[in-house]
């Protein structure tokens, strides 16, 4: 039995470049901010800079995949940010394993922390999609 075919409608092109605006983002910031963990800078106010950043991500990337595709921003959006969530996460585990903390993945708030920031980055990405794709179909009317 075949696989259904993905929708036509779909602007794959949009889609990656909507997820790798915000991996390449996030990954960039979080570079960025790593200097920070050994400067005495509470682990509070490095979690709520990162929060801030990823959702900035998301956001954008959502909005590079809704402008892109220049219709269904929302659906486009969304996926750009299932395709950053699974990538960043593969990265992710393939970071922790480099580092020697592969326990670090067995801890629960690992996977609520990361659940809830990927719930919010779908989120932000599917509006922003949404949004840059109606401004984008209006301006080329």
């Amino acid at each position: 039995m075949n696989a259904p075919a993905a929708p036509s409608s779909l602007n794959w092109a949009a889609i990656a470049a909507g997820a790798g605006a915000s991996l390449a983002i996030g990954f960039s910031a979080s570079f960025l901010m790593r200097p920070m963990y050994s400067s005495g800078i509470g682990y509070g106010t490095v979690m709520f800079l990162s929060m801030v950043v990823g959702l900035l991500a998301d956001t954008l990337g959502g909005a590079v995949a809704g402008l892109v595709a220049r219709r269904s921003g929302a659906l486009h959006g969304a996926l750009a940010m299932v395709l950053a969530s699974a990538f960043g996460l593969v990265v992710t585990f393939v970071m922790v394993g480099r580092q020697g903390h592969l326990e670090a993945l067995a801890n629960v708030g690992f996977w609520a922390q990361w659940a809830l920031m990927a719930l919010l980055g779908l989120g932000a990405g599917t509006l922003a999609g949404w949004i840059a794709a109606n401004i984008a179909a209006k301006s080329s009317r």
